[in-house]
Parts: structure tokens; C-alpha cells; sequence
């Protein structure tokens, strides 16, 4: 016992003495020392005008990304359904695709042809290389986006579309 608190005593007295100033020998231990006290510095490609604070841009230097998709709609959508929730609805489409292995599919939202509606392309990417066409059935995809209360407000129809076909629901 009287070991431990030896041991506990030295250790806070050499803690102690890491406080001391940045001249002490022990100071360069004590992790408030390591780095000095802040200075302010000019900025570079600043147009300094008295008074105004100039803001610099997150934006990356070279520009966005260009996103545009690339997976290419699906053959034809086959059902389109609205299910109601207490927050909302759920959108359920269902599709045939061109064969098995088609992947990352999903419902994407373009500008409106007309007033109170909600325009949908259902994309699916392929599957890389040669892919087995398998049956009708087998080749179903099923996707579904949730809309909110106020995503809802104003819209009467909801239309999905696909390459061959298109399927709307009305309220």
C-alpha cells in the first residue's frame, strides 16, 4: 500500500512540474505546450476591402461533379401503387427489366409535365457483360420511394415512366 502511494505521490509531482513554463526541461511533455498561442495571418486571394469580411467559397476549385445518371430506364413498368401512412404515402412500381441481373434501381424524380403532378423515370443499372434473359417473372423489379405529408400537398397525380410504357395513379 505504502508502495502505491509513493509511486502516486512522484507521479503527481512530476505532473506538477510539466506545468511550469515553456523554459522548464520537463515542459515539452505537457501537451498544452505543444503547439504556441494563435497569431493572425494575412489571407491570399482576399480582395481586402476596410471593414468587409470576405467569405471564401467550400465549393471545390475545379467545380462540381457533372452528375447525370446513367442507368437507362426499364423495359416497362407493370404496377404502380399508393399506400397510405400516417406520415405520408409509399409509392410502390413494379417492372420487367431486359434480363436477370439488373441492379441499383430506383424511382428518379424529373420536372413535372403539368401542375400538380410528380414525375418519376424508373432506372435500373445493367449487369456487366453478357447476362441470362430468363423468364418474365424472374425478370421483376419492384422499387419505392416514401413521400411526406408535404411533399403530398398540391399533388393529385403521380406518373412513372419507363421506355416502353408509363403508369399513373390519381387521388
Amino acid at each position: 500500500m505504502t508502495q502505491k502511494l509513493i509511486v502516486a505521490v512522484l507521479s503527481f509531482g512530476v505532473l506538477a512540474g510539466c506545468a511550469g513554463g515553456s523554459g522548464g526541461s520537463l515542459a515539452s511533455l505537457n501537451p498544452f505546450n505543444w503547439f504556441g498561442a494563435s497569431e493572425t495571418v494575412a489571407v491570399a486571394d482576399a480582395a481586402a476591402v476596410p471593414g468587409q469580411v470576405v467569405l471564401q467559397s467550400l465549393a471545390p476549385k475545379k467545380g462540381y461533379v457533372d452528375f447525370t445518371d446513367t442507368r437507362p430506364m426499364i423495359s416497362t413498368v407493370t404496377a404502380l401503387s399508393s399506400e397510405r401512412s400516417p406520415d405520408g404515402a409509399i409509392i410502390r412500381a413494379s417492372g420487367v427489366v431486359p434480363a436477370l441481373g439488373y441492379f441499383d434501381a430506383q424511382l428518379v424524380k424529373i420536372p413535372a409535365e403539368k401542375p400538380g403532378q410528380l414525375l418519376y423515370q424508373f432506372r435500373a443499372r445493367p449487369p456487366a457483360g453478357s447476362a441470362v434473359i430468363g423468364a418474365a417473372r424472374q425478370r421483376g423489379i419492384t422499387v419505392a420511394v416514401f413521400l411526406t405529408l408535404q411533399q403530398l400537398e398540391g399533388i393529385n397525380e403521380i406518373k412513372v415512366l419507363a421506355a416502353e410504357n408509363a403508369r399513373v395513379t390519381r387521388r
